[in-house]
């Protein structure tokens, strides 16, 4: 399918010594280096996904702009501004989630693994549905290479699998939360983002979860509540930091939020 560049070889060491200087990092530290290397490439398909809600939008715009249907322009047409709208809405606050991270680590404070994977299980999800909805409305044109979303179609639906599919990081993170009282949600939701009101909401719903599915392992419930802890986080820091931009990024992370802990609580 997509990113056809890449080749998938096999190097054997046979007889290779390293020297101490081409050691990466401390002796007996390479799980933190592995570690290091997910968080970096997740923060990074994320921002890719960025990008490509960026880039469709552009194609949208275009082509809205010079199509002409019976009742107007397509860039009138009320589906049209919406998904443009939604499009631009999910940007500024997920653009303000990871300006904030970049600023945490550039600031060399520590910033926890959960934020990485939450931001990775949300953003290629939403990019593959703005490149759908983007398709969807140039219609069969959208199927031409020459209109770049074929690629895109293509490209993007890899990074809901490269680094931890959203289904495996969802069940991982879910089920630390919900079995195994993990102590990620108050790191990342007080000490982090001051979102002391979240943490209750979300420790209730856990609570009544619990009750409901009792000893049933139930991986949908896990991947869907760490989605829902996600959208805390973003809303939380949509909240921190408020302007005329980032307000309309926090509607959309607020209904966000709402939307799926409404759903998990029914």
């Amino acid at each position: 399918m997509g990113v056809r560049a890449i080749i998938q070889n096999t190097i054997y060491f046979d007889g290779v010594r390293i020297e101490k200087n081409g050691l990466l990092g401390n002796s007996g530290f390479g799980l933190e280096i592995a570690k290091t290397s997910f968080n970096i490439g997740r923060l990074g398909i994320s921002i890719a996904s960025m990008g490509v809600i960026k880039r469709v939008s552009q194609l949208m715009c275009r082509y809205a702009e010079r199509r002409n249907l019976s009742t107007g322009y397509l860039s009138d047409n009320t589906n049209f501004r919406e998904q443009l709208y939604s499009n631009f809405q999910s940007l500024f606050a997920l653009e303000t989630f990871i300006t904030f991270l970049g600023n945490q680590i550039d600031r060399g404070i520590s910033v926890h693994d959960d934020f990485f994977n939450l931001l990775k299980m949300i953003c290629p999800e939403l990019a593959y549905t703005a490149v759908d909805n983007g398709m969807q409305i140039i219609g069969a044109r959208g199927y031409i290479e020459t209109n770049c979303i074929p690629q895109l179609s293509r490209d993007v639906r890899l990074f809901r699998i490269f680094e931890g599919s959203t289904e495996a990081l969802g069940d991982s993170l879910g089920r630390s939360y919900i079995r195994y009282n993990s102590d990620a949600m108050p790191h990342l939701l007080v000490k982090t983002l001051n979102a002391n009101d979240l943490l209750e909401e979300l420790e209730e719903l856990k609570s009544e979860i619990i009750v409901i599915i009792g000893d049933v392992d139930d991986s949908r419930i896990y991947i869907k509540y760490a989605d829902l802890v996600g959208y805390a986080c973003i809303f939380a820091v949509n909240r921190i930091i408020s302007s005329d931009v980032q307000n309309t990024g926090l509607s959309w992370a607020e209904k966000r939020y709402k939307k799926h802990y409404y759903e998990l609580k029914q």
